[in-house]
């Protein structure tokens, strides 16, 4: 005669689910690193179309003055940060904060990085008048960020 078999039992062991949560955690440590590059790629591309967008405002103002300006709210802009509308030589927009350099009249943009983001020790900049686009880690106890790498 033949025994009734068991009911074998449902569900899942200990270690089963250790393991999915090892294989889990493994997979997550090795994808946030290209995540946080990829956002900082995004941001520095934010940046530098925000310059972009700025250099151009720039010239057009300086066709019409025959000067740089060295106040945003004198150029055609339509940005506003968190305090309403651009005035003076700071905007916070997004990740960033830009100013106007100046000698006698604005002579480069700068596109500093927000402390607490993934591009916080990034500097980029415009020359107003030769248009080239520059870059700089600020270093913190003498090692670069590497946050501005193209």
């Amino acid at each position: 005669m033949r025994k009734p078999r068991q009911k074998r039992k449902t569900g899942f062991t200990l270690l089963e689910l250790l393991m999915v949560v090892i294989i889990i955690a493994i997979l997550a440590s090795l994808a946030l690193p290209q995540y946080l590059r990829t956002v900082a790629k995004a941001r520095r591309s934010e940046a530098l179309n925000v310059l972009a967008t700025l250099r151009s405002a720039e010239q057009r103002y300086k066709a019409q003055a025959s000067i740089f300006s060295d106040n945003f709210g004198r150029l055609d802009l339509d940005y506003s940060d968190a305090s309403g509308a651009v005035t003076g030589n700071n905007m916070n927009v997004g990740s960033w904060t830009y100013d106007v350099s100046q000698a006698n009249a604005a002579s480069s943009i700068n596109a500093t990085g927000v402390t607490g983001t993934t591009v916080s020790k990034c500097v980029l900049g415009v020359d107003l008048s030769s248009g080239s686009f520059t870059a700089q880690d600020v270093s913190v106890d003498g090692v670069l960020s590497g946050s501005c790498a193209p």
